[in-house]
């Protein structure tokens, strides 16, 4: 599938009614807002679910000059994350590795704090270039660029925007729910405490 932004604000329009944008830099009042939403939405489209075609595990920076209370190590948030979703470890049956996200000590970025040294992270990546997306995803974008272009344009009736936002609701539900069922998380280990009982 070859999809662009702008095909995307254009499915977004076309939910609401709306004529389409030959360019997202265009002067017309729905060029200018999907300029101004269509990135914000994307990157909290990815930060609301571990989607899998944008996951990425990388060993992190660590961070010398840089503590934080309660930890023993403090890492570098990585370039391009959207959000973190675990401190990745060989043995993958074993209980989840703490971490914290927490802002620096000069308050200019984020920061990842946990006991494990040499940490790698599992996180979702900033994928900015469409063709990438899975279907479903672009499906779901969409319906929340309608949501919120809707509520900018303030054309659409309040009938047509309670629409599109269940619809985004729907669209989220259902892409989320395929893009889990493509994964196997591991099961926990068994607490030491339970296993004492046999």
């Amino acid at each position: 599938m070859t999809i662009s932004e702008v095909e995307i604000c254009n499915m977004a329009l076309g939910h609401l009614g709306v004529g389409e944008i030959s360019a997202l830099t265009e002067a017309s009042a729905a060029g200018k807002v999907c300029n101004a939403l269509y990135s914000r939405t994307r990157d909290e489209l990815l930060r609301l679910h571990p989607w899998n075609f944008a996951q990425k595990t990388d060993t992190l920076a660590l961070l010398s000059g840089e503590s934080a209370t309660g930890w023993s190590y403090v890492y570098a948030w990585p370039a391009h994350a959207v959000s973190a979703n675990e401190i990745v470890q060989s043995d993958r049956s074993a209980d989840p590795i703490q971490y914290e996200v927490l802002l620096s000590s000069d308050g200019t970025g984020r920061i990842i704090a946990t006991d494990q040294d040499s940490a790698a992270l599992r996180y979702t990546y900033q994928v900015t270039d469409p063709n990438l997306f899975d279907a479903l995803f672009v499906d779901a974008l969409s319906w929340r660029l309608a949501t919120k272009i809707g509520l900018r344009l303030k054309t659409a009736k309040s009938a047509v925007l309670n629409a599109v936002n269940k619809s985004h609701e729907i669209a989220m539900a259902f892409a989320m729910g395929v893009d889990s069922n493509e994964r196997k998380p591991n099961d926990p280990a068994e607490s030491s405490f339970v296993l004492a009982r046999y």
